[in-house]
């Protein structure tokens, strides 16, 4: 599957996370035509130590240092981009929630592994 335009701004998106986020890793990336599956590793850091939940500068929204930080800017970042290309500025690109999974042992992370890669041929033409 040959990524669009706009799949590519998103890829390049996700990996640009982890040069800003130092505490994160992406395993695995697969942009489909309508979903992303990212395989991430998220490392203990100072940052995520010195994360606050609900402090005065920040009384509510994403915890600093988190999952769900990471994909918020992705989200917002990418759809940003897109809509840039596209010419179609504040629309709606993604969903509004994420799923998350717990990879907790490496038959488990080869198994994920392995279903990701194998996405993009299961993809209707």
């Amino acid at each position: 599957m040959a990524l669009s335009e706009n799949g590519v701004l998103v890829s390049q998106t996700w990996y640009r996370l982890a040069e800003r986020y130092t505490y994160l890793t992406i395993d695995t990336l697969v942009v489909m035509p309508d979903h992303v599956h990212a395989l991430l590793v998220l490392q203990p850091s100072a940052e995520g130590k010195q994360a606050h939940v609900n402090s005065p500068s920040r009384p509510c929204g994403t915890t600093q240092a988190s999952l769900g930080a990471v994909v918020q800017n992705a989200k917002s970042t990418a759809a940003r981009r897109v809509n840039l290309h596209r010419g179609t500025p504040g629309t709606p690109v993604w969903q509004r929630n994420y799923y998350e999974r717990i990879i907790r042992d490496v038959e488990h992370l080869q198994r994920t592994r392995v279903y990701l890669a194998a996405n993009p041929e299961r993809w209707p033409e």
